[in-house]
């Protein structure tokens, strides 16, 4: 994903120098811009991503504490304290960032806190999604190694050059200045025990790198590119720390979506709010139905039963037993007319009886059919339907199934 860089020239964070890095470019390729804070709205409706402020090397303390082997967190937190004799000014008017303990080293690097509340106030004003502030040492690749030295081309409108020999440890100055500068830092001048065994040069012009290469030291020249900011082995800092703590890498993208948000969760909240309210009138409807239920069987529902008891299960209950004792009632009836019906003709023998589905099944013999058509005759004339099936006729003998209902 690109990220502009502003790389900022003087302590008002006016003017700056800019370019758009994209991963995998290299400088060559992008070269630096000038601007100014009122560039700044146009630049940045042009460019919507995130942004790295480089604060320029001389408005930059950058040194190192040694802890004692077992330190607390009291002396981190009056750090700037330990450092006070080593700062030129009021220790209240400036900001210190802590690195990364490194072998009860620590790296303190220290700007004034009006550029940072500057930084905020641009922040502000442009709606600016800040991924990350550094010195402006950083933008210089340097591989970690010992003993090595990197040198960027500066590609900004003063024709610098950032020369950086450790994590927290480089410099900026003029172009003309360059060869005595490494002489001194050869010699531990400018860094204690500091001895140059090979330097790196970041240079695109070739007439510009001969012109600055130091006899006598192992060299190379590379292509400058920016993608060690992303790296957090290489750049694993932002000044943003204590009272000027980052609230989120996003913050800046967020704000244009905050009333959204704020409207969005308010009619998710009223909309639960009205389904709840629904939902219990819908449960107060209910009740009333089954109370209304209630009344209408209670009368005819066993002892004991209440309005919470589930009311279709002992209705079906209630229906069954009554099926049950129906039946019963009405196979006695059947049976009671088929047999004084029956006491009028000797002839006929029961051989089987059934009873299913309310109707009454006697199977008979006998040894006269007119008695057996009597007796249908007969059973005909009560209440009871009647059907004579299987019948079979011989000389001497009659067999048939009589079949009663209501």
């Amino acid at each position: 994903m690109p990220e502009l860089i502003l790389r900022f020239r003087d302590e008002a964070l006016d003017a700056f120098d800019w370019l758009v890095f994209q991963h995998g470019a290299v400088l060559q390729e992008v070269q630096w811009h000038s601007g100014s804070e009122s560039d700044l709205g146009e630049l940045m409706s042009s460019h919507d991503m995130a942004v790295i402020f480089a604060i320029p090397q001389h408005c930059v303390f950058m040194t190192h504490f040694d802890l004692p082997a077992k330190a607390s967190r009291q002396i981190l937190s009056s750090i700037e304290f330990q450092i006070e004799d080593r700062l030129g000014d009021d220790i209240d008017l400036q900001h210190f960032a802590i690195g990364d303990i490194v072998n009860n080293s620590v790296p303190i690097i220290v700007t004034k806190k009006s550029i940072m509340q500057r930084c905020q106030v641009l922040q502000k004003k442009f709606n600016l999604t800040i991924s990350k502030i550094i010195p402006e040492i950083f933008l210089c690749p340097w591989s970690g190694v010992e003993g090595e030295v990197a040198l960027l081309e500066g590609h900004d409108s003063q024709n610098s050059t950032l020369l950086r020999f450790g994590h927290y440890q480089g410099f900026k100055c003029q172009l003309s200045l360059l060869k005595s500068m490494l002489v001194q830092l050869n010699r531990g001048q400018l860094s204690q025990d500091r001895s140059i065994e090979q330097m790196v040069y970041f240079y695109t012009n070739s007439d510009t790198y001969e012109a600055v290469k130091v006899d006598g030291y192992e060299s190379q020249r590379a292509t400058p590119s920016l993608d060690h900011l992303n790296d957090p082995k290489i750049v694993n800092f932002d000044l943003r720390q204590r009272e000027f703590k980052r609230s989120s890498v996003w913050s800046g993208a967020v704000k244009p979506w905050k009333w959204v948000a704020v409207i969005f969760v308010t009619f998710l909240t009223f909309f639960a709010y009205n389904q709840l309210a629904y939902l219990d009138v819908l449960e107060n409807e209910l009740a009333d139905i089954k109370l209304s239920q209630y009344d209408l069987v209670k009368a005819h529902l066993p002892a004991g039963t209440t309005q919470n008891d589930n009311l279709k299960k002992k209705l079906i209950e209630l229906i069954n037993q009554n099926k049950s004792s129906l039946a019963d009632k009405d196979f006695l009836s059947q049976l009671l007319v088929f047999s004084k019906a029956k006491n009028k003709y000797n002839s006929i023998i029961i051989t089987k009886i059934n009873f299913q589905k309310l109707s009454l099944s006697i199977d008979i013999n006998s040894t006269k059919l007119n008695d057996v058509e009597t007796l249908v005759k007969t059973l005909e004339l009560s209440s009871l339907t009647v059907k004579l099936e299987n019948l079979t006729i011989k000389p001497d003998f009659i067999s048939g199934r009589l079949v009663l209902g209501r």
